[in-house]
């Protein structure tokens, strides 16, 4: 029987030496997927053809103009010929099997699959990040994808080619940067993809201290509030509820970190979808949020944090949760 043809699209921009890391990961599979594709985002400092070990297959593709990483993997969609297709970050890696594993899965028919993923940070792995095990208690993978994570990162998703594009590719950095991925993959589910689970830490995915998610954690958080308010229209209405606590923590997290105005809009985004069940936060944040609105519940929660002793809010029981 034919088997499902797979490319690997990678995204590199001056990653360096993490991409030969890279690809000799792949290349020391049992067999190497259909297609490898290296999309260089305009590399000014170490052009990625320097980087691409001389014992791997790799067709490279360069950009005069860097567009970030939803441009290139657009890019890498039209480029590759491959049934499925899986986009790769340049300084992650592949565990032995990755191919093998991925592709039994694919002959199920899926749109989507599913691995779990080890995440490398100062030298220490967390296996099975991904947090797949959440499906034994809650099969809805929109739910899990909505609540955010390591599971909606690209490095653990194959998916069906024609599917993604058919649904318009991945939003580019100009339209909504630094959530591109949460939005790919929920619009993907939305379009009723079906999918399929490998419950294995196949890929690493090594988070750097110099990543656009953790320098513009802010900017992050503000564009997540802009992908749930258009995810809301597209979206089964059941989904609201969970859109709607997602807005919510985005924006209190701005609060936190002292962007207030970001923080009201995600505040009355969640809002518009329904009404945040604030979890996690003690009773009397959500008795102030429900009735005055979670503006006034962080500025209060603010106060009171600074006024009362954390052993008299224990001895009282403020900070419990209902």
């Amino acid at each position: 029987m034919k088997h499902a043809t797979l490319a690997v699209g990678i995204t590199y921009h001056d990653e360096g030496r993490l991409l030969t890391e890279c690809l000799e990961s792949l290349g020391a599979q049992g067999r190497l997927p259909d297609e490898i594709l290296v999309y260089d985002d305009a590399s000014k400092l170490s052009p990625a053809r320097e980087f691409i070990p001389s014992n791997v297959p790799v067709r490279l593709i360069r950009s005069e103009e860097n567009r970030r990483p939803g441009f290139g993997r657009n890019v890498l969609l039209k480029e590759a010929n491959s049934q499925y297709i899986h986009f790769h970050d340049a300084d992650d890696l592949f565990r032995k099997g990755w191919v093998e594993r991925v592709s039994e899965a694919l002959e199920g028919d899926a749109d989507i699959v599913w691995t779990e993923v080890a995440c490398e940070e100062a030298g220490k792995v967390l296996e099975d990040a991904a947090g797949l095990r959440a499906l034994v208690d809650d099969p809805d993978l929109v739910t899990i994808c909505i609540k955010g994570g390591p599971v909606i990162r690209p490095v653990a998703t194959t998916i069906r080619r024609s599917k993604a594009i058919e649904i318009g590719g991945y939003k580019t950095w100009e339209t909504l940067p630094l959530v591109e991925d949460f939005d790919f993959h929920l619009r993907f589910l939305a379009a009723g993809a079906r999918y399929a689970i490998v419950p294995e830490s196949l890929v690493v995915a090594r988070s750097r201290p110099d990543s656009h998610s953790i320098k513009n954690y802010a900017a992050c958080l503000a564009s997540k509030v802009v992908a749930v308010n258009d995810l809301a229209g597209i979206l089964p209405e059941k989904y609201l509820a969970d859109l709607s606590e997602a807005s919510w923590r985005s924006g209190a997290k701005l609060f936190l970190m002292g962007k207030k105005r970001e923080a009201a809009r995600g505040f009355a985004v969640a809002k518009r979808l329904g009404n945040p069940q604030y979890g996690g936060r003690p009773w009397t944040y959500k008795l102030v949020a429900r009735t005055f609105g979670p503006m006034l519940a962080e500025s209060s929660g603010y106060f009171y944090r600074r006024i009362f002793p954390s052993s008299f809010r224990k001895a009282f029981r403020l900070d419990k949760t209902a």
